[in-house]
């Protein structure tokens, strides 16, 4: 998503938004659907629309970020690793970024992810549910800040 051409203020919206819902993973273990839908309803909005000038969102890219997302994240909910709140927000996340930056934050959320898991292994708290939203916030503001790195 255009991440040079964005407005300051949206790229605080953003990340308020996605650290809210972190925040809220961490307490309560859950991704609530009407957090996720302002922000997808802003998303499909700017890419049915085309995006503005200086910055053309192709709404095909933003399905595709969509996929990558359900990708990446369903095979956690099948296997009942993570929710299906994860997943809507990793679909969310690919809508908002498109299919290059949302791959890239995927793939550093799950690093993350996988990171966070060694720590709770070393603290001996094996089997404790993680909260999955941190490290997905942690790749969506990576990418949209930066980047890309690996691809485009």
């Amino acid at each position: 998503m255009c991440a040079q051409q964005l407005d300051p203020i949206l790229i605080v919206a953003l990340v308020g938004w996605i650290l809210a819902l972190a925040l809220d993973d961490i307490r309560h273990r859950r991704v609530r659907n009407w957090a996720l839908l302002p922000v997808l309803g802003f998303a499909l909005a700017a890419r049915i629309s085309g995006g503005w000038p200086g910055c053309e969102l192709s709404l095909w890219d933003g399905l595709l970020g969509m996929g990558l997302g359900l990708v990446f994240w369903l095979p956690g909910y099948v296997l009942k690793r993570s929710g299906a709140g994860d997943v809507k927000l990793a679909m969310v996340i690919g809508l908002v970024l498109g299919a290059t930056r949302a791959f890239e934050a995927n793939l550093i959320g799950f690093l993350v992810l996988g990171a966070q898991a060694l720590l709770f292994y070393a603290l001996g708290r094996k089997g404790t549910r993680m909260p999955a939203v941190p490290a997905l916030a942690i790749g969506f503001i990576a990418a949209l800040l930066g980047g890309p790195w690996l691809l485009d």
